[in-house]
C-alpha cells in the first residue's frame, strides 16, 4: 500500500502567530527530534526542500503576499518543509504530512517513538496537546481545505468510523501475505507528558 503517514492538530495561532512558528522551525531549538529526523532525510535527499517556508501561490487568485491574504484568498495555506514534512493549515485545524510511510509508523516502534515525538512537539506548540493519526489514502487534507474545524473533522471520522482505536497497534491489520489499516486513533500523549513531567493530562 503507498500510504504515507499523516497527522491533524488543533491550530491556535493567529497569524503573528504562525509566522513565528516558521521561525521556531527553522531555529529549531523547540522542535529538535523533528531537526534531527528531517536533517537526516535531507542528508541521504539532498535534492529536498532544507528550511521552512510559506508558499502563497493561490490557483484562484494567483500570487498572494501574507498569510492573511492567502487563508482570505483560499481558506489554507501551506508550510513546506525540510525532509519531505509539510503543514497544511486552515484557521481551526493544520495537518502534518510528509514521505513516512504508513506502515513504518504502525510496525516499527522505535519509528512510531520518533514520528510521535514529533507530533508532541507541534501540538504543545499549539497549546492543545492532541494528534488524530490516519493513513493519507483517507484524506485528512480535504477538511483543511474545506475549512473544517477539529470538532467537525472528529464528527466526521466518528460516523465513518466509530470511536477512535484503543492503540496504535490496533490500526494494522495482519493479511498474511498483506495488510490493511481502517479507522484513527486520537493520541494525548499521555506517556510522552509523563516522561516530559507535565502532571496535566491535556488543554
Amino acid at each position: 500500500m503507498g500510504v504515507n503517514f499523516s497527522a491533524v492538530f488543533h491550530n491556535t495561532l493567529s497569524s503573528a502567530g504562525m509566522y513565528q512558528l516558521c521561525d521556531d522551525l527553522n531555529n529549531a531549538t523547540k522542535f529538535p527530534t523533528l531537526q534531527k529526523f528531517s536533517e537526516e532525510v535531507v542528508k541521504n535527499n539532498p535534492h529536498l526542500n532544507n528550511i521552512w517556508k510559506w508558499s502563497y501561490f493561490s490557483f484562484e487568485h494567483s500570487v498572494t503576499n501574507t498569510i492573511e491574504e492567502k487563508l482570505e484568498a483560499d481558506g489554507y495555506i501551506e508550510l513546506d518543509g525540510p525532509g519531505g514534512f509539510d503543514l497544511l493549515f486552515n484557521r481551526h485545524i493544520v495537518e502534518l504530512s510528509s514521505f513516512t510511510r504508513w506502515s513504518p509508523f504502525l510496525k516499527n516502534l522505535v519509528h512510531r517513538h520518533e514520528m510521535r515525538m514529533i507530533c508532541y512537539e507541534i501540538a504543545s506548540y499549539m497549546g492543545k496537546t492532541k494528534a488524530i493519526y490516519m493513513g493519507d489514502n483517507y484524506c485528512a487534507s480535504d477538511y483543511v481545505y474545506d475549512n473544517n474545524t477539529m470538532e467537525e473533522y472528529k464528527q466526521f471520522l466518528i460516523k465513518r468510523f466509530g470511536s477512535s482505536k484503543e492503540s496504535i497497534d490496533d490500526l494494522y491489520i495482519d493479511l498474511g501475505d498483506s495488510w490493511d489499516s481502517i479507522g484513527y486513533f486520537e493520541d494525548h500523549f499521555h506517556d510522552l507528558k509523563m516522561m516530559n513531567g507535565k502532571s496535566n493530562i491535556s488543554k
